[in-house]
Formats: structure tokens, sequence, C-alpha cells
């Protein structure tokens, strides 16, 4: 993602700075995203051409303070980057919550020293992602551009970009394990390594996510990865914590516990919603997304007899804080390959490091793009 670092992704010079951090250090293959931002919108064609897999925006401010890292997108930005990126063919990934009410609603909570849990999650309410997601099906009719709602987090969010989708706009959205998972009551109980934004709702929220997830409402299943120093999840004012869950190591694990074997979600649904339905939404599916002849061997063993229960020393991700830590799972990961090559067991961890490659995504329009 463009963000979560410095410098972020909106120029040709960032994307090249990402590129040469990340070439012969990856287990996996891996695409980058270019982001939509004030001041950049001549920048989006030169990112497209230079190969990068979509465009993410923020309607709400993404909370870091450093005056050089990624901002959110006015509606004067958001209307015309939408117009230039439907120009290139490209997804544009959205961040939808109305920076005008949650703006509002923080000052209010802050001001009268309401800090806690459940204060951020009341000044991020259903309706600011409602009101959010409206506002960009309207910018998107009017472009043509093609849309990709990140972490929603309600039925009723669900429902509007379905109705959008059956009048015939060009928009899929996902939905994370976090909000399948975890409610507002656990984010009480565990503090700020369980902050993210939207939050995390209720329990009856919840079911409305895992129903609509079965009747086939959801395009995806998304980790959308977080990951900060434990110093940045300390502290009892939920407003300043680091937004986000690092989850990515679980999510397959996740799915497949909570989704197949308590639920019953047949396996090539969830293999669709965590593989196959993004590989197509991005301009990967000729190689990547199915076990066919032809496509890449990517494959994740996994062992639905076995059970373990989580803890710290498992993670492989360089923060290793996460609200699964102490969780049960009913199903271990035993074995990844990427490409047919074998890039971690469970006995020996991670293997043959520096084998992931960059993925072009597929595009076949011509760039004749008008600023």
């Amino acid at each position: 993602m463009p963000l979560n670092g410095i410098p972020p992704t909106v120029t040709l010079g960032a994307l090249q700075q990402k590129r040469e951090c990340a070439s012969g250090r990856t287990y996996a293959d891996y695409g980058f995203w270019g982001g939509l931002m004030p001041g950049h919108l001549k920048d989006l064609p030169l990112l497209a051409q230079a190969g990068v897999i979509g465009f993410k925006a923020f309607m709400s401010s993404p909370g870091d303070k450093d005056k050089e890292a990624f901002r959110r997108s006015d509606d004067r930005t958001l209307k015309e980057g939408m117009r230039i990126i439907a120009e290139t063919g490209k997804v544009l990934a959205l961040h939808a919550e109305h920076e005008p009410i949650v703006a509002r609603l923080t000052r209010e909570a802050r001001s009268q020293g309401h800090l806690g849990a459940e204060s951020y999650t009341a000044s991020r309410p259903i309706a600011a992602e409602v009101e959010a997601v409206e506002t960009a099906l309207r910018y998107a009719a009017e472009s043509g551009c093609r849309l990709h709602f990140v972490h929603i987090s309600s039925g009723a969010t669900a429902e509007r970009i379905r109705e959008a989708r059956n009048s015939g706009l060009d928009v899929t959205l996902e939905t994370c394990p976090h909000y399948l998972c975890l409610t507002d009551s656990d984010f009480a109980a565990m503090g700020a390594v369980a902050k993210c934004a939207p939050p995390l709702r209720n329990a009856e929220e919840q079911d409305k996510l895992w129903n609509k997830l079965q009747e086939g409402w959801f395009d995806f299943l998304a980790s959308d990865h977080s990951p900060c120093p434990a110093e940045l999840k300390t502290g009892t004012d939920m407003f300043e914590a680091w937004g986000g869950i690092a989850g990515v190591q679980s999510t397959l694990e996740l799915m497949l516990d909570e989704g197949h074997l308590k639920r019953g979600i047949p396996l090539p649904q969830l293999a669709r919603l965590l593989s196959g339905a993004p590989a197509e939404r991005f301009g990967l599916d000729p190689v990547k997304g199915r076990i066919a002849i032809g496509c890449d061997a990517d494959l994740a063993v996994v062992d639905l007899n076995t059970s373990y229960t989580l803890q710290a020393s498992d993670l492989y991700q360089q923060h290793r804080t996460s609200p699964y830590i102490g969780r049960p799972f009913g199903c271990k990961v035993k074995k990844t390959l990427l490409r047919g090559r074998i890039m971690y067991n469970d006995s020996e961890g991670l293997l043959n490091p520096g084998n992931g490659r960059e993925l072009g995504a597929v595009y076949s329009g011509a760039m004749n793009i008008s600023l």
C-alpha cells in the first residue's frame, strides 16, 4: 500500500524506492499500489504506466501526523483523481469514512476527556462509513472509475454497495477477519492492539457480516494488515494509539477455522474470497488465484485436524503484535509453495528467501490521459 512509510507512493521516485527495498528480499510475489493524494494528480498516469496494481485513497485522515506522510483526499482531489484513474483502467481502492463526521465526533470526545475504546468506536459510526460510500459511488457514476471498497465493517454499507453494483457500477467490496472474529467488546478488553478504522462493531453487526458473506455479498476477504512497533500500541488514549490490526499471517487460518470448520462455508467459496476474486479484480488472473494448468503453483497446505494456540513466537512479521495471540485455532498451515517451490513448512519455518517477484497488472487499453 502507498502509506505506512515515508515517502508515500505518490511519485515515481517513491515507487522506485519501494521496488529497491523489496527486490531480492521477499517470500511471496507482490505488487505495488499507487496513492491518490492532494498535490499529486499529475503523478497518477505516470504511476499507472510504471505498473502499479491500482490506487488507494483515504476519505478520512489516515492519522499520521508527519507532514510528509500520506494524506486524505478532499472532494476535489477525489473527483478529479477518479476521472484520471478511470482513463488508466486501474482500480481505486477507498478507505470510506466521512471525515466531517469523524472529525467532529473526535473533537467532542477528546474535549470531554473521553479517550477509551468505547469513545473511539462511537466517533466512527456506521453512518460515517455509509456517507463516504455514497459520496464515492456518486463520483464513480460520473467518472466511470472502477472502485473497490476496502475493510467494510457494516451490513448497511454492504447493502448500499450491492445496490450500486446492481445498477451497473463497476464496484467491489471486501471485509476483514477482524470484523468477523472480533467485536467492540474485544477492543474494550484488549486495548490498542485491537484498534482499527473503521472500528470493530458489536456482535449483532458481526452476525450481519457473516450472513452477507455466506450469501455472496462480499467479493474478497482481506487482512488490511497494518503493523507497527509495539510501543505504538500502548496507553489508554485510543485516539492517539496506532490504528491498524496486524493479521496477515492469521488470515487464512482464521477464515478456515471460523468460516469452514465452525460455520460450514464451503472451501471453494473461501478460496475464491481469499485468492481467486482478488486475482481477477487486479488483473493477475492469467497466472494467479487458481489451481489450474498454466497457473503458478502458489499453494497452502493446511491440516484441518490440527489445533494450536498462536504465540508471539509463531509470528514472522517484524513487529510481533497481534490481537490473535493466545487464540486457539482449529487448523494449521503446514506448508506453503511459491511457483512450486517450498517457502515455508511448520518444522523449519521460512525457507528460500528472495524468490518473490513483482507482479504487473494486465492492462490492454491505451493511456491517452488528459490532465
